[in-house]
């Protein structure tokens, strides 16, 4: 396994050890906060490959995306994803 460092590096180190073992679908699971990017993240990785992916949110993580900006480490979290998110929606990212 290589050493990644962010959401794109994982996706992809995802797909190669789909296609090694021949799985057909993998679900993702990330916080909250991160699932919209992590989706396209990893849906631009594995298009094509015939893996379907799935992303869900952690059931153990107690943000609360509906009140973002009451907690300070959800209100740095929102500000750091935001303009990554951005970044992904413009075909940029990792």
């Amino acid at each position: 396994m290589n050493q990644v460092d962010n959401t794109a590096a994982e996706a992809a180190e995802l797909r190669e050890m789909a296609r090694a073992r021949g799985w057909r679908s993998v679900i993702v699971v990330t916080s909250k906060y991160h699932t919209r990017r992590a989706g396209l993240a990893f849906r631009r990785t594995f298009d094509g490959t015939g893996v379907r992916i799935a992303v869900r949110a952690s059931k153990y993580d107690l943000s609360d995306p509906a009140r973002w900006w009451r907690r300070r480490g959800d209100f740095r979290f929102v500000i750091s994803e935001w303009p990554k998110l951005f970044a992904y929606r413009l075909g940029l990212g990792d």
